[in-house]
């Protein structure tokens, strides 16, 4: 994935090793899922989540659900979903609170301050494992093989995510291109980042553009020692995009492991985000593409990158301006809002130049 255009494969760093190396850590895992305690949603997430726990019989595994909804609804549906008399599941199940609905980000952060393993999966409640997914997962993470000259390279895994309902030919989430198109961040699905290599097994762990936050295991303390996500991004959409961006900057590896299954969006839970209350499909899409805004400006590469994105951008008003298009006008003016926010952001991002958006 790229920030410039003609580059979405020039920066992802093919290294190889010997596959021999694994990472001295303990193999339990603390699941973070946040919720706005939505019991439709939380049916599709936390029976798999347990299931996978209750297979691989380690003591210390957890779940963690984030409540974000500042109404403490998950206490009540919770069990639900578990079944009341089930004193065995709801054991290994910790509800926590974020005290208030501050978004997918902040449920993410409080989820890994409170978990008690090293090792951390990162869950939408919308989410399914499939059986095996959990071990597999950590399996790849802990020993990655030759996608990676050391173990420690890699700073997260994926398990592949595919689309319920879609049928087999919707690709993998984590196979997105990232790239420009008319000057827009822009996600294409069915263009993998890194193909396998000639006689490589297309179950082997390969390298990624991007990370998804619907689905990703990380180490806890790395994720907190990183600042976690971007608060800019707030209250959702993009935000996992920029993770990752960032992270390849500092030279680390994101992997997605093909053996480990998971399927989103099973059911007919409603398509609100997974820690935020609104199903407002405007509010949304003012949201996202503000976001998709901020992400540009966040990692725009060059002064000369910058120079021809603040002409485009300008070009776009222009035009926006001309034909009575509100919805545009908007969505920059929301990014500008934030200009100073995400300057300073962008000041904490590892290779990027000091460029400006003033003009």
């Amino acid at each position: 994935m790229s920030a410039s255009k003609g580059t979405s494969g020039d920066r992802m760093q093919k290294a190889r090793g010997d596959g021999t190396g694994s990472r001295s850590i303990a193999k339990s895992v603390s699941i973070v899922i946040p919720t706005i305690g939505s019991e439709a949603r939380l049916r599709l997430s936390l029976p798999s989540a347990v299931k996978e726990v209750e297979a691989r019989s380690i003591a210390a595994d957890e779940i963690l659900i984030v409540d974000d909804s500042g109404l403490d609804r998950a206490s009540g549906t919770v069990p639900e979903v578990l079944g009341a008399e089930d004193g065995d599941r709801r054991a290994k199940v910790r509800i926590l609170s974020t005290g208030d609905n501050l978004g997918f980000s902040a449920a993410v952060r409080k989820g890994m301050q409170e978990a008690r393993n090293s090792l951390v999966l990162v869950l939408h409640d919308d989410v399914a494992l499939m059986p095996g997914a959990l071990d597999e997962l950590t399996k790849a993470f802990l020993q990655p093989g030759s996608v990676a000259p050391t173990p420690e390279a890699v700073f997260a895994a994926s398990p592949r995510i595919t689309h319920a309902g879609a049928g087999p030919e919707v690709p993998p989430e984590t196979t997105g291109t990232l790239t420009l198109v008319d000057d827009r961040l822009t996600i294409f699905e069915g263009q993998p980042a890194v193909e396998p290599e000639s006689g490589e097994s297309a179950d082997a762990p390969r390298l990624a553009s991007f990370l998804p936050s619907s689905a990703f295991m990380m180490l806890r303390q790395e994720f907190l020692d990183s600042g976690g996500f971007d608060s800019l991004f707030a209250p959702f959409s993009w935000e996992d995009v920029d993770f990752s961006l960032s992270a390849r900057r500092r030279g680390r590896l994101l992997i997605e492991v093909p053996k480990a299954k998971a399927i989103h969006g099973l059911g007919d839970a409603p398509a609100a985000d997974a820690s935020f209350q609104t199903t407002d499909a405007e509010l949304a899409s003012r949201v996202i593409e503000r976001n998709r805004l901020l992400l540009r400006w966040k990692h725009l590469t060059t002064r000369a990158d910058a120079t021809e994105h603040l002409v485009s951008l300008w070009r776009t008003v222009l035009e926006a301006g001309l034909a009575g298009d509100r919805e545009t006008l908007e969505h920059v003016c929301l990014a500008f809002e934030k200009l100073g926010a995400v300057t300073a952001s962008r000041a904490k991002v590892a290779g990027t130049p000091a460029v400006s958006m003033r003009g």
